[in-house]
């Protein structure tokens, strides 16, 4: 089964919001776009696409064609980036990534999937791990645009893994309040 919704929002400056989600029963999955989340139990404003975290042992289940044939009813194309270990889904000018990640040395750190994450492993393993027990099932679950997504736990601790330098910090783009 798959759900699916679309949220429209204007912000002044901002162009048009839009963002596409989805889940599956057996598919768990993990709002890596979390700052709208806590902040505003919705997209951030000011943002222009999202981003979600799948989880390796979930997704295997399925196939790419599974995944281009259930969205596109919804008029959703898809495609799978082996290059950067994501789904791409897109609906007119709406777009959003569905990151996969796994735990690739069973050492409790879990990586992003993809040539990418291997040839530039430095700038992945700073930028693109963090441990597991995040994302350990079942994870709590916070409304996001009128839907309970699942979230890490600890709250803001995988944005600290994410968003190293600057995690603590609210950035808005000029024209955006």
């Amino acid at each position: 089964m798959l759900w699916v919704f679309f949220l429209n929002k204007s912000n002044l400056q901002c162009n048009l919001f839009v963002i596409v989600t989805w889940k599956m029963i057996s598919l768990s999955f993990l709002s890596c776009s979390l700052w709208g989340g806590l902040r505003y139990s919705r997209p951030l404003p000011w943002d222009n696409d999202f981003d979600f975290g799948l989880l390796y042992p979930d997704i295997i289940k399925y196939s790419e064609e599974d995944m281009v044939k259930s969205l596109a009813p919804y008029g959703i194309h898809c495609y799978y980036s082996i290059r950067g270990g994501f789904y791409r889904v897109t609906r007119a000018s709406a777009r959003g990534d569905l990151m996969v990640y796994r735990d690739f040395y069973n050492n409790g750190i879990m990586h992003r999937v993809g040539v990418e994450a291997y040839v530039f492993f430095i700038n992945y393993r700073h930028f693109h791990a963090f441990p597991s027990r995040l994302i350990k099932l079942p994870m709590p679950t916070l409304q996001f645009g009128g839907v309970n997504i699942s979230v890490p736990h600890e709250g803001i601790e995988l944005q600290k893994y994410h968003y190293p330098n600057d995690w603590w910090k609210v950035g808005k783009p000029y024209g955006c309040d």
